[in-house]
This record gives C-alpha cells, structure tokens and sequence, in this order.
C-alpha cells in the first residue's frame, strides 16, 4: 500500500515536473507553430494545470483502490461526488463563466476538485488505518 501510494505521488511529480520543464515544447509537438500565439500560450497554461492536477489525482486513485480492497466503498463515492460536482463542476462552471475565466476556469475547477478528493481519501485512509488495525494487520501479514 505505501508503495503504491509512493510510486503514484512520485510518477505525479516527475509528470509535474517534466511538464512543466517542457511546456512550450509539448505544444510546439502538437501545433507545428501554425497557431496563434495566444493560443500556445493558452495550450502551454493548460498544461501546466494538468500537471499541477496528476500527484493529487494519483494519490486519489491510488488511495480509494486501497480502500475498496478494504470494503470501503460508499464513503469515497460520496467524496468523489462532492470534490468532482461540488467543487470541479460548480466551481470550473463559475470561474469559467460567472467570472469570466472561460477555459482556465474549467481547469482550476478540476484541479481544485481533484486536490480536494485527494484530501478526502488521504483523511479516510488516515481515519480507517486509526480505526481498523486488527484489519490492517492481518492484510500485510496475508498480502
């Protein structure tokens, strides 16, 4: 389970890091220089937030599969309906279009409700390891 949780917060970081070293590049790839400059820009933004999303989404996935090998299902479903359409839907939609972020909104949204699920779980997964240590024990010993 650390290990999992490790690899995934590292792979994050290294995308993060990767990315954001490599941003403009990325978008020469995909555009050959035929856009607008505005547009690169936009596109190399973009990136950036996404690399700034995938430790945090990692670490969400990572941590509610542990939970589901433990049973523990319902409660990060309702984590993930709140992080994703509280915070990612709502929040993306607002910025976007009541403060006038368009795209960019849609983004922050996403990464807000990505990093926000990510808490969640990593609370849960603190709390559960807390509470269900006769389960957690036999689980290494039987893995």
């Amino acid at each position: 389970m650390k290990t999992a949780l490790g690899l995934s917060i590292t792979t994050g970081f290294v995308f993060l890091g990767t990315t954001i070293s490599f941003n403009t590049q990325i978008v020469d790839w995909f555009l050959n220089g035929q856009s607008a400059v505005l547009i690169q820009a936009q596109a190399a933004m973009f990136l950036i937030l996404l690399a700034i999303i995938q430790p945090f989404d990692g670490l969400g996935c990572v941590g509610a599969g542990i939970l589901r090998g433990f049973k523990d299902t319902q409660v990060p479903m309702v984590f993930s309906v709140l992080a994703f359409w509280g915070i990612g839907f709502v929040g993306g939609w607002s910025l976007a279009f009541i403060a006038g972020m368009q795209g960019m909104g849609i983004w922050v949204g996403l990464a807000g409700s990505a990093f926000t699920y990510s808490l969640f779980i990593g609370l849960r997964l603190h709390w559960f390891f807390l509470n269900n240590q006769e389960r957690v024990n036999l689980a290494f010993v039987n893995s």
